[in-house]
């Protein structure tokens, strides 16, 4: 299986790169900054924007399967997983890619305040 990991430079997402390999899948990390995670090993590493349907449509294409373990703290929880999962809705739509499994990690979501 080819499968795309949104968010793979951080706790979750790396676990799910590691998984997916362990268990022989093709696996396309994807990351804001490729840069900062070289470290991520026997994946092909990538830069993209989860708010970005088109950018999603893109790194999507050819996949058989997606998931996001996407955070991102310098903004607003609610603001942040609204717009990723439209365009990861959007995005995986038009790339044809029918499976979507989402993470979300407690810390991105600290206190009943932070999430409508």
């Amino acid at each position: 299986m080819n499968i795309v990991v949104f968010g793979a430079g951080g706790r979750a997402g790396r676990q799910a790169v590691a998984e997916a390999r362990r268990r022989g899948h093709r696996v396309t990390a994807v990351v804001r900054d490729p840069e900062r995670h070289s470290d991520i090993a026997d994946a092909l590493l990538v830069a993209a924007d989860v708010t970005d349907a088109s950018g999603v449509a893109h790194m999507a294409a050819g996949h058989d399967a997606a998931l996001s373990a996407a955070v991102d703290p310098s903004v607003p929880p609610y603001h942040f997983f609204t717009a990723s999962a439209r365009a990861l809705t959007a995005g995986l739509t038009r790339a044809g890619v029918r499976r979507l499994s989402w993470s979300a990690s407690p810390p991105s979501c600290p206190g009943r305040r932070a999430c409508p």
